[in-house]
């Protein structure tokens, strides 16, 4: 989902790249989708907007902001790495949308990571933490 204003010189220029985007994702499940934060304000403060152009993914239920390069590929790259993995960082437990798989406290290095190719029915919740867990 990207939040832009119309009068946002920034949003005006992503504004092609954000059809790209959507053109790489119409025929799949993947919504891409746009409000207009002067026409709907209220939802800019609702999702605690505060520049243009933001991004933000829902995937499961869950808010993802995107803070990164907003080239069409990094951008597709994030979405496709979601899509297939299903695995979604958050930071604590009542972050989760069930029914889900969750993983607690496993740091970025660990091999759990790769457990998302096993539960393909349910997405997987890496909760963010500092114990290292091995298998």
């Amino acid at each position: 989902m990207e939040y832009y204003s119309p009068n946002c010189k920034h949003c005006v220029n992503f504004a092609p790249d954000y059809d790209k985007i959507g053109a790489h994702f119409k025929e799949s499940e993947v919504v891409i989708a746009a409000v207009d934060v002067s026409e709907h304000e209220a939802i800019a403060v609702q999702e605690d907007i505060e520049g243009y152009p933001s991004l933000r993914f829902f995937i499961h239920g869950v808010k993802i902001p995107y803070e990164s390069d907003r080239s069409v590929k990094k951008v597709v790259s994030f979405i496709n790495d979601f899509v297939e993995s299903q695995e979604i960082v958050v930071a604590s437990k009542k972050d989760i949308v069930k029914p889900a798989v969750t993983v607690s406290g496993i740091s970025s290095t660990s091999v759990l990571h790769f457990i998302s190719g096993f539960f393909k029915l349910y997405p997987v919740y890496l909760i963010k933490g500092d114990k290292e867990f091995s298998l």
